[in-house]
């Protein structure tokens, strides 16, 4: 077993200013997270979204955000929260301190004004106790997942309703824009989350930021 492995897990006990990893189960709500847009397909996940009563934060790819600079505007327009995923998509830990700054602050240039800390996160949710402390010094909280939906590995709607319908309350989803299959399958996964009384919220609201 090698340190990254030790890692990941050990980094869920820092403080939420440092790392989220999922919300507070004491309330009966989820949190949908779509990572690498905007896209030209963003109106039409928006739609889904508003069809199904849905609320999602977007963790937008800076340089996708100049090339559709109305779309993070659209998104925060139609209820929705939107913070950065890198602006090239580099590897975090690869980056050095002012590498990592300049992805984070260029991105957070682009973005609409927030009401809460800066949230961001790390392509492929990749991080290293170096990584993390030089966003939180920039003064970014990191965002991760407790659960995968894998819409990035399959074009199965099925397959994706199955790991949506696992959420639990406090659960952060990732879900990829771009897939036509994982808005399908929010249709799915919805009435399941109804039948046991979750509500889908933003990030900051699921964990009161």
């Amino acid at each position: 077993m090698n340190w990254r492995s030790l890692f990941r897990p050990a980094a869920r006990l820092l403080p939420s200013r440092w790392l989220i990893t999922r919300g507070p189960s004491d309330r009966s709500a989820i949190a949908l997270t779509f990572d690498d847009g905007p896209l030209d397909s963003t109106p039409g996940c928006l739609d889904v979204l508003d069809e199904l009563g849905l609320r999602a934060t977007f963790f937008v790819v800076g340089k996708e955000v100049q090339a559709h600079p109305d779309l993070c505007l659209e998104m925060v327009g139609r209820g929705h929260e939107v913070a950065g995923h890198g602006f090239t998509h580099s590897y975090f830990p690869a980056l050095e301190y002012r590498a990592l700054a300049d992805e984070l602050a260029r991105t957070a240039e682009l973005l609409p004004p927030q009401p809460f800390r800066p949230l961001v996160r790390p392509p492929a949710g990749a991080i290293s106790p170096t990584s993390l402390w030089n966003t939180m010094r920039s003064g970014y909280t990191t965002v991760l997942w407790s659960l995968d939906c894998f819409d990035w590995r399959t074009q199965d709607a099925s397959e994706i309703a199955t790991e949506l319908e696992q959420a639990r309350a406090g659960d952060i989803l990732l879900l990829h824009e771009g897939s036509a299959p994982t808005l399908e399958a929010l249709r799915v996964a919805k009435a399941a989350w109804q039948r046991r009384g979750l509500d889908c919220v933003t990030l900051s609201d699921l964990c009161g930021l």
